[in-house]
Order: structure tokens, then C-alpha cells, then sequence
């Protein structure tokens, strides 16, 4: 199912349900959304083992805690935080340091001194050395082990709605069981956080449609703290998490950030354009002129000489069902022809799919002329994979627009790329291709 089908199925509930998520006065509708999301982006995950998820838990908060009770407190003084997940570091060739491709831009024009970095993951701690470290606070995180049952107004409207959208009714109260139990710990950690440290008046969020920061949102309304989402890269026209907003209420909602900092103006069009008037006057959007492109453009590109040879960088996404190719049977044609005899391909593992590798290591194996390819595995930032490429091919990843920023052919294929990024298609930014390999290799 592509972007544009999960869209018409939100827009059909959200018509008759957006209303009849309301709890202790604070409407789930957009908690709802993301369940909706993860069902239909996410392959189906077996039946928890509730004795391995408790011992992991307690694992989990041990590490998270222990950490915090043994650091120094470096949030004293803190005025502005930027809350994010571990997805968004990275490193750069040249470079020892670890950037943070969605904060560092902005932190680097402001003044330090009264800005403090959080990540709302475990991972982070993997990396050491950051540009701007991630600071450390005195405050316990909630030992609440296991899930909640949710309220039984939310679940029955949930069942409901379901068996009118012929959606798999456990699989969709197990999603939101989960990310109900995560908003409430961190709505709760939320309140620890602020009331110590009460000189926070902004915080920076990536990104926003994670349970886990709708928590620290919805705390952050209670201490008239201003919330701004940064988004990672261009959004198309159908994002669930960002457009067709259609039914926002008066007042908005308490688990949206205030603000979206957009890539792009396209993409806050496609924002206001989509949506009620009211995301627009309670969820403002505005144009980043701080975004990781033009900081990497500045600070480290370097562009290769190619002596006219080609190579191609085909970037990878994380499968979204069981039946979905992990590289598309027209790329392997291409790859095995004698069209593409004098072209070098590059497949490049996405960041947050690293398990993809052993999979991809076989297809390769495979293929004819394997000798031809090589694997990035995703270690670098993708502007690193730029400097080695003349083209980039992606089924529906803004990679290939910013590719065409550092001025590299790119094309997206698939229903789903010709309707998110049509626009694109139009200015000439992005080709479109069709999938088979004479029309790949005429692009080429």
C-alpha cells in the first residue's frame, strides 16, 4: 500500500472518529494516526513474549538510569533543549567527530551556553565523541515495566473503527497498547524534567511523530514551553504524519509541536494546502534555512573527478510488507545486460535497516557481473556516498533530491515516488522511470 492509499484510509476515519479519542481532555487522534502508520509501513510482528519484554525493560531502564545517577547534571541553566532520536547521527569522512544531521546546523548559530541535547533512545550512547554532546540530567526515568491496558473507550472505538477499514484488530491494539504505554512514561518523565529544570522556554523535537516525544509535548504544554519539530528531509504530499490534516480542532492539538520547521517551502505548502485552517494558525510551519545540506556543502564536500565513467548509488528503505523486493527485478535485469557494461553500482544499506545486510550480501551473490558492485553499508553520512556518483536511484527516498542539490542525475520509480514527488518530476529535479531496464538505461 502506497503513501497516497494510506492517506484516503486516514482521511475516511479521521471524517467520523477524530472526535472520539478524547481522554482526561486530550484528544489521541493524532497517537491514532501514527498506529494507523506503523500498521500499514511495518511488517507484522510476532506475539510478544511478556516475560522477555519485562526482563529487557528492566535491562533498559537500569542502563538509562545508571547513567544519569553516575554523570555530573548538565542541565542546570538549560533554556533551550533539543529532544531527538539516535537515527539522526552520523559520521563524516575527514572527520572524527559525530554529527547530528538535523540539530547541529541550527545549534551551530546559536549561543551554547543555555542549550542542552537529549536523545529519547539507548543508542546514542554507542557514540562518542559529538559535535555538540548530549547532556546528562539528575531525573529517574519512570520504572513502569509493563503495558497499561488503555482505556476501553479508546480501544473499543479502535476496534471499531478497524472492522469498518478491514484492519487486523490485534495487530492494531497491540501497536497502540505500545505507543499509548510509551506517551504516558514520557509525558510523566516530561513532568520530572520541567519542573527541575523550569528555565526551559523551546524545545527542538525530531521527530515529532514518535510516541515517545508526543509524551514530552504533551508535558511541555503544562510549563507554556514552545515545541518545534525539525524535519529530517523533504517531505512529499502524502506523509501522514505532516499532511491532510483535515479536522484539527479550534485550539489544536496537545501532542502536535507549536511549530514545523520544514525543509523546504514545497513542503510547507503541501502542509497548509492539505489541512484545515487550523493546523495552520495552532501548528505554524516555516522554512529551515539551516539544513544539513547546506552545512555539509560548506564544511566538507569535495567532489570526485569521473573521467567520463558511471556510477550508479541505488539506496535502499526498509521493507514495508513480506512481498516487497528489496532491490526491484528490473535493477537486477539492468545490472545482468549489456546495457549497463560500462556502469559501476553501488548499493547503500539504509541507516536505520542495518539487518538488511546478510539479505542484500545474497541477492548480490546472485546476480551476474556481481563484481560490478559494491555495498555501503551506511556508516557515513549519505552526502559522503555523494562524492563517489553520477547518479542515484531510489523507489520513493528524498535521497535522490538531495542528490540533485550537489547537482547528481537522480530518478525515483514507482507509483508512490510519481504522486509524493510529481512536482519535482515536473521542475525537472527528479526522472521518473519505468521499471524495466531499457527505460533505466535510457535514463542513465
Amino acid at each position: 500500500m502506497n503513501s497516497r492509499e494510506i492517506i484516503q484510509i486516514i482521511k475516511k476515519i479521521e471524517k467520523i472518529y477524530h472526535k472520539d479519542f478524547s481522554f482526561n481532555n486530550i484528544n489521541y487522534w493524532p497517537l491514532v494516526r501514527l498506529t494507523i502508520l506503523i500498521y500499514f509501513t511495518s511488517l507484522r510482528q510476532e506475539k510478544k513474549n511478556k516475560y522477555k519484554e519485562f526482563i529487557l525493560n528492566i535491562i533498559k531502564w537500569l542502563i538509562f538510569n545508571s547513567k544519569y545517577l553516575i554523570q555530573k547534571d548538565k542541565m542546570k541553566d538549560a533554556k533551550v533543549l533539543f529532544v531527538g532520536k539516535s537515527t539522526s547521527l552520523c559520521h563524516v569522512e575527514g572527520s572524527n567527530l559525530i554529527f547530528d544531521r538535523v540539530f547541529d546546523p541550527i545549534i551551530k548559530e546559536m549561543k551554547k551556553k543555555y542549550l542542552r541535547k537529549i536523545y529519547v533512545d539507548f543508542n546514542y550512547l554507542n557514540f562518542k565523541n559529538m559535535n555538540f554532546p548530549a547532556s546528562n540530567m539528575k531525573r529517574l526515568f519512570n520504572l513502569k515495566i509493563l503495558n497499561d491496558k488503555i482505556p476501553f473507550y479508546l480501544e473499543h472505538n479502535l476496534i471499531k473503527l478497524s472492522l469498518e477499514n478491514n484492519i487486523d484488530i490485534d495487530s492494531i491494539v497491540q501497536i497502540f497498547r505500545d505507543e499509548y504505554f510509551n506517551l504516558n512514561n514520557w509525558y510523566n518523565f516530561g513532568n520530572k524534567i520541567f519542573t527541575k529544570y523550569n528555565k526551559i522556554k523551546k524545545i527542538y523535537v525530531y521527530p515529532w511523530y514518535s510516541s515517545s516525544i508526543m509524551g514530552l509535548i504533551l508535558a511541555s504544554k503544562s510549563f507554556k514551553i514552545k515545541t518545534i519539530d525539525v524535519q529530517h528531509g523533504i517531505q512529499g504530499k502524502y506523509q501522514p504524519m505532516y499532511t491532510h490534516w483535515q479536522k484539527v480542532p479550534k485550539n489544536g492539538y496537545k501532542i502536535l509541536p507549536d511549530y514545523f520547521m520544514c525543509w523546504n517551502n514545497k513542503t510547507r505548502i503541501y502542509h497548509h494546502s492539505s489541512s484545515n485552517i487550523y493546523l495552520r494558525k495552532k501548528h505554524t510551519s516555516f522554512i529551515n534555512n539551516k539544513s544539513w545540506l547546506n552545512f555539509y556543502k560548506k564544511n566538507f564536500l569535495i567532489r570526485k573527478k569521473f573521467n567520463n565513467s558511471k556510477t550508479l548509488l541505488f539506496c535502499l528503505q526498509p521493507i514495508g510488507h513480506k512481498d516487497e523486493d528489496l532491490v526491484p527485478k528490473f535493477l537486477i535485469k539492468y545490472i545482468e545486460s549489456k546495457l549497463s557494461k560500462n556502469i559501476n553500482f553501488i548499493f547503500r544499506i539504509h541507516p536505520n535497516d542495518k539487518k538488511s545486510l546478510s539479505n542484500i550480501k545474497k541477492i548480490i551473490n546472485k546476480i551476474q557481473c556481481s563484481n560490478k558492485i559494491q555495498i555501503d553499508k551506511g556508516l557515513y553520512n549519505i552526502c559522503d556516498s555523494f562524492k563517489k556518483i553520477t547518479h542515484t536511484l531510489t523507489k520513493s527516498s528524498s535521497t535522490g533530491l538531495e542528490a540533485h542539490y550537489f547537482g547528481i542525475k537522480s530518478a525515483v520509480f514507482g507509483k508512490d515516488a510519481s504522486e509524493n514527488f510529481s512536482q519535482y518530476i515536473k521542475e525537472k529535479k527528479l526522472s521518473i522511470v519505468r521499471e524495466d531496464e531499457v527505460s533505466l538505461h535510457k535514463w542513465v
